[in-house]
């Protein structure tokens, strides 16, 4: 499977979006159980250069093994990101996991048998 090692960041004059470089994407090896539903989670962490992470962030999950899936973006307007002469971090934890728990609407793989397969902390600021 192909995994990221590195972020893409995208900032106009009123938003910030995030996504997986996917000419960062890797080469890895990773053993799932037969029968069980393999998942990608995130959770995406946007904070001022020279500042805290904060203790929680923007999550997602999805019923796939394509990291690349989804770009994240904050606005001025509804998340009050970016602030002009603000410059930001982006820290975006991911984890490859099976259940046994199908995917459905509200879907809480760790509701059953989770396993985390694989995991990476990307943190990456502005260019």
């Amino acid at each position: 499977m192909r995994v990221p090692a590195g972020l893409s960041i995208a900032r106009a004059i009123d938003s910030l979006s995030v996504a997986v470089d996917s000419a960062s994407l890797a080469l890895t090896e990773v053993t799932a159980d037969a029968g069980s539903v393999v998942g990608v989670e995130r959770e995406v962490f946007v904070f001022p250069e020279g500042k805290a992470c904060p203790p929680s962030g923007r999550r997602g999950v999805v019923p796939s093994t394509d990291f690349a899936l989804s770009t994240d973006t904050w606005t001025a307007k509804d998340n009050g990101v970016p602030v002009p002469g603000t410059s930001y971090v982006v820290e975006v934890r991911f984890v490859l996991f099976e259940t046994d728990v199908p995917p459905a609407n509200g879907w809480d793989p760790h509701a059953g048998n989770y396993k985390a397969l694989w995991s990476r902390t990307l943190r990456q600021a502005e260019e």
